[in-house]
């Protein structure tokens, strides 16, 4: 299979940078005292069923500013309604419905003074399903690190002329999103940086998922390998028993049966 590019997920653990304090104050302790695991390698076959991790699984209440879901539209998101994300790249793993397969999409997203920091038009042009919604690399670097976002997903109007009435004809749905610090106090241990140099992506989901704690960081990665043309037929099937797996765990029983696609949408403006 066609290896992925470590650096659309976890670049800055490669290159010797850090996750942020508030990330690793709370897995970095229980992590470090198995890192260096005779069986370490073993553990990551993907035949057997991964651990749920301590930290990082969705949290049993949405908070009051999200809507992660409305006719039509959803995002995969933990149920704080934050996706934190340690990638350079940040995404919303979004899914649209076939009423939404001849519909335009606004993203917007807006810092905490509400001031927009990146405005971006879609055509949904191809099958719907679940997929990942990347930002664009040079607009997603203006999302400072250690900052909190506000995301809004929109339909726009089927007419030119005018909004439609209700909410049911132009969905929106939103959250939050945070792109964690790299801190010099916080470094990786040198093994488990390379276990994650030397192994494949179903490997380094399981690595993310189970030592890091980031369930959400593990589903684009799993993501990434179900939607690949070039992932063999048997990576494919490793990949979506454990998507199943992951959602289970994660309380997203809804996404089980989704399986993640190649994004269906152009940017156009």
């Amino acid at each position: 299979m066609k290896r992925l590019a470590l650096q659309t997920f976890i670049a800055p653990i490669l290159v010797g940078a850090t996750l942020s304090l508030c990330f690793f104050n709370t897995v970095l302790a229980p992590f470090q005292a198995t890192a260096a695991s005779p069986a370490a390698s073993k553990k990551n076959s993907p035949s057997s069923v991964w651990k749920t991790p301590k930290q990082g699984l969705p949290g049993s209440r949405e908070d009051g500013g999200t809507r992660a879901q409305t006719d039509g539209m959803s995002v995969l998101s933990p149920k704080s309604g934050v996706i934190a994300l340690a990638a350079a790249q940040p995404s919303l793993m979004t899914h649209l419905d076939a009423s939404m397969a001849s519909r335009n999409l606004k993203l917007l997203v807006m810092d905490e003074t509400g001031e927009i920091q990146y405005e971006k038009k879609f055509k949904v042009s191809g099958k719907t399903g679940l997929f990942r919604l990347d930002l664009n690399p040079a607009m997603a670097n203006a999302l400072l690190p250690d900052r909190e976002y506000t995301w809004f997903l929109s339909a726009l109007p089927e007419k030119n002329n005018g909004l439609n009435a209700s909410m049911a004809q132009n969905p929106s749905i939103s959250g939050k999103l945070r792109r964690l610090t790299p801190s010099a106090g916080s470094a990786l241990s040198p093994e488990i940086a390379q276990q994650l140099a030397q192994a494949d992506p179903l490997q380094q989901a399981r690595i993310v998922y189970e030592e890091l704690g980031s369930w959400y960081e593990c589903a684009t990665i799993l993501s990434q390998i179900l939607s690949d043309p070039n992932a063999s037929p048997q990576a494919k099937e490793k990949a979506r028993k454990v998507w199943g797996q992951v959602m289970t765990q994660g309380g997203k029983k809804e996404f089980i049966q989704k399986m993640p696609i190649a994004s269906p949408l152009v940017e156009v403006s």
